[in-house]
């Protein structure tokens, strides 16, 4: 599928109040969540409704800041080849708040660049390498997020995913494009099986890698979608 055309679907999901729901009422994003939208809609280019959420379900659309954004430039500070399908999402889309089986941000490039920055700093990773992983997307109140990863030779390029509860750092994820980190071979990859699957699970096959080789168990509050 192409960029264009899941654009346009985004484009409808800010339109759209859906409801979701959720018998788990127990460690639930929804304060995050809400924190993040009011921080939205202070903002005068914001698109999308504020999600009312119960105890049991929440009625929310898409929420989003207009672009153009400030990715590619950061891409070019660090000398990164952003894949073009990421930057016509950015042309578009500044700051994306998804509203489905998860809640998830496509960050500005102020916030890449804090996560890329605080990720690096937490293992005393050498300031002066080379940037392979670019954070794009973060889990609402959660510790997951998606990056892009480039191969040594930066001719090869995936999408990876992180669970870190303090163990996945960006040492474990430097490793080549298609190991066992490798969530969607692209960014268009990516945003499709978001749309298609209302983020449910996170990561394929429901299961999330750990460093030393094992696998957690998907326990993220995942909402149904029921209009």
């Amino acid at each position: 599928m192409k960029i264009n055309s899941l654009i346009n679907q985004l484009e409808q999901r800010l339109k759209t109040m859906r409801l979701y729901s959720n018998e788990d009422e127990d460690s639930r994003p929804e304060f995050e969540v809400k924190r993040y939208a009011d921080h939205l809609k202070r903002d005068d280019n914001c698109l999308g409704y504020s999600p009312i959420i119960g105890k049991k379900s929440y009625h929310a659309s898409d929420m989003c800041l207009l672009g153009p954004g400030a990715q590619k430039e950061l891409g070019v500070e660090w000398n990164l080849p952003l894949p073009q399908d990421y930057l016509a999402f950015c042309s578009k889309f500044d700051d994306y708040l998804f509203a489905g089986g998860a809640f998830f941000v496509l960050e500005t490039a102020a916030e890449v660049k804090e996560s890329v920055l605080d990720a690096r700093n937490a293992v005393d990773f050498d300031p002066s390498s080379k940037h392979r992983l670019f954070n794009f997307s973060h889990v609402k109140g959660m510790p997951g997020y998606f990056a892009f990863r480039w191969s040594k030779d930066y001719r090869k390029m995936d999408v990876v995913f992180a669970w870190d509860y303090g163990d996945v750092c960006v040492p474990d994820l430097l490793g080549e494009p298609g190991d066992r980190f490798s969530s969607d071979p692209d960014f268009t990859s990516w945003l499709a099986r978001m749309i298609e699957t209302e983020s449910t699970p996170l990561f394929p096959g429901g299961q999330w890698p750990m460093a030393d080789g094992g696998w957690y168990e998907d326990d993220y509050p995942y909402f149904k979608r029921l209009t």
